[in-house]
């Protein structure tokens, strides 16, 4: 397994700083429970068995399993950080709207 990492922030920072970047400071990272989230997926037209994986992937980040080798292999972060990120996303956001 090789990890490629630049940034190791909280789900509820990403939504800050994106959140900021686009205009929209209250923007706030929101738990749901997995039935909610897979039947939500699915309802918007989402392939079944995806969001069974992404709702799969979400309860083993949420529980710590997600993590857990990489916490043992811990890579060498890179050079672009979430702010960086966070000013191409917003170009792009607000070119699309």
């Amino acid at each position: 397994m090789r990890y490629i990492a630049s940034d190791e922030v909280s789900p509820n920072e990403v939504a800050k700083k994106l959140g900021n970047a686009i205009g929209k400071n209250d923007l706030e990272w929101h738990t749901i429970a997995n039935e909610k989230m897979y039947k939500r997926l699915v309802g918007s037209g989402f392939n079944p068995m995806a969001a069974k994986g992404l709702v799969e992937m979400n309860a083993a980040r949420t529980n710590g399993v997600l993590y857990e080798d990489y916490n043992t292999c811990k890579p060498e972060l890179g050079h672009v950080k979430l702010d960086d990120f966070a000013k191409e996303f917003a170009a792009v956001y607000n070119n699309t709207k």
